[in-house]
């Protein structure tokens, strides 16, 4: 039914003749030209854009008129689209079928495409090779499911898009996420993290990389209403679970090693802590190295039955990785495939990374986008960037034991500093003003000591060279 859906369609955009049509306007700008199935039908419904790109009617005679020299078509194809016109009630059905049978055909011509990645031994082992053959499967299943094709859209399309986007927002419709950080969530206001958003959050070894990505897992869980996945390749599975129940519960999780099982009262709580979170939309994989392949085959069969909200990858730098000339190379690839993968489905995607030691021989050993290790195209990649220090680790004596969450990078906003403490295994907000405070008395009583120590070394200089 390909050509006479293809016909039908054509001719009954001419009868209507006007974007003043709400059935045409949607049609002229959702199909393309490519989703047609043979060249005359193609260089048509070219005509048909052109004319309404530029405000003039697209009846069969403007369109004969426009399409006079082109050596493709003929007025007979013209005609004999006029005379197959669909009623304006079916054009959007015809659409719908239009796009499936291209998708169809598509789909059908990267067979050899994945054939090809099969057997092909540079794509890696036949375990790699699956991989990649799964994560084509599922993206042309995506595309179906979408139903929308991509494309060039002219300022018409796009003015009406915002509108709508706008309307989508203030109705509740459609939201952007807070990530259940106090401070950050008020700093980024009103925009909140975008859909689409690939938000990195980097550190040295116990500042508290898992408590954090715990804590913004339990917030999406909450709040957002979708799914949400974690890959973590540095914890066991079970030991996330326990730390998202100690922070969804405010349970100090070495009671659950403490209490005796005596205790009724307590273990009743646990109990319904694991069943509230057994009931929630959560997806863990604790596989010791995760592929991008796996990720994003996992992801998407999630996403199919239930959208998903946040996927954090816990961490980079133990990711299974094609082969590269360098390692900055290999993590790039990952990043950029993480951005797509965000945007096409409207997540988060929260990315834990490893920061260099180096930082450590700074002064001030608050961390920045250039500490990561080998990730230098992170900072074009991510939409946030969030670093976390803790003043305890490297100063016991300073007297707080918050964490500072300072975000480096806001694409859609502007950057801050949060503070939580971390409280019997899990982090809890705090007053953000009074934790200001705390953390300027220590940095001001850090740079009266080291102008002291300053001051001492020089005044030894001088004595010893008298």
């Amino acid at each position: 039914m390909t050509i006479e859906h293809e016909q039908s369609l054509i001719g009954g955009l001419m009868k209507i003749a006007s974007c003043e049509s709400d059935i045409a306007s949607y049609i002229l700008s959702t199909l393309k030209p490519a989703s047609f199935s043979t060249l005359v039908h193609k260089e048509i419904y070219k005509g048909l854009l052109f004319l309404n790109t530029n405000k003039m009617y697209f009846d069969n005679l403007s369109v004969m008129k426009q399409l006079d020299k082109n050596n493709f078509v003929e007025i007979r194809d013209i005609d004999l689209c006029y005379q197959y016109a669909a009623d304006a009630s079916l054009l959007r059905q015809y659409s719908t079928a239009i796009k499936d049978e291209s998708m169809e055909r598509f789909s059908v011509a990267k067979i050899a495409d994945i054939q090809d990645m099969i057997t092909n031994p540079e794509n890696g082992n036949i375990a790699q090779r699956l991989g990649l053959a799964e994560s084509v499967i599922s993206g042309l299943i995506e595309q179906m499911q979408n139903r929308e094709e991509k494309g060039l859209r002219d300022a018409g399309y796009w003015a009406s898009e915002w509108i709508d986007d706008k309307e989508a927002y203030h109705s509740g419709k459609q939201t952007s996420y807070t990530l259940g950080i106090q401070g950050i969530d008020e700093a980024f206001k009103p925009k909140g993290v975008l859909p689409g958003s690939l938000v990195v959050v980097g550190a040295r070894p116990k500042m508290g990389k898992t408590f954090t990505a715990v804590k913004i897992i339990d917030h999406f869980l909450k709040e957002s209403g979708k799914a949400v996945c974690a890959f973590s390749m540095e914890m066991r599975g079970v030991d996330i679970w326990e730390r998202a129940m100690s922070s969804r519960g405010r349970v100090d999780s070495d009671s659950f090693y403490s209490v005796s099982m005596e205790n009724t009262g307590f273990w009743d709580h646990a109990g319904g802590i694991n069943n509230e979170l057994a009931n929630s939309d959560f997806h863990l994989d604790d596989s010791p190295c995760v592929s991008m392949a796996k990720i994003k085959k996992e992801v998407r069969e999630v996403h199919r039955k239930t959208p998903v909200g946040l996927v954090m990858v816990d961490y980079l730098t133990l990711m299974g990785t094609e082969e590269a000339e360098r390692n900055d190379l290999k993590y790039a690839a990952i990043t950029k495939e993480l951005k797509i993968l965000a945007k096409e489905l409207g997540c988060v995607i929260l990315l834990l990374i490893q920061l260099n030691r180096g930082l450590e021989n700074r002064p001030d050993k608050r961390p920045v986008p250039s500490d990561g290790r080998d990730t230098g195209q992170i900072e074009q990649d991510c939409d946030v960037w969030i670093g976390l220090y803790r003043e305890g680790v490297y100063n016991p004596e300073c007297g707080h034991s918050l964490t500072e969450a300072i975000v480096r990078l806001n694409r859609a906003g502007s950057n801050a500093t949060a503070y939580m403490e971390l409280n019997n295994g899990y982090f809890e907000d705090v007053n953000q003003l009074e934790a200001h405070k705390q953390v300027e008395t220590v940095k001001a009583e850090k740079r009266k000591q080291e102008q002291a120590d300053d001051e001492q070394s020089t005044f030894r200089g001088r004595r010893k060279r008298a």
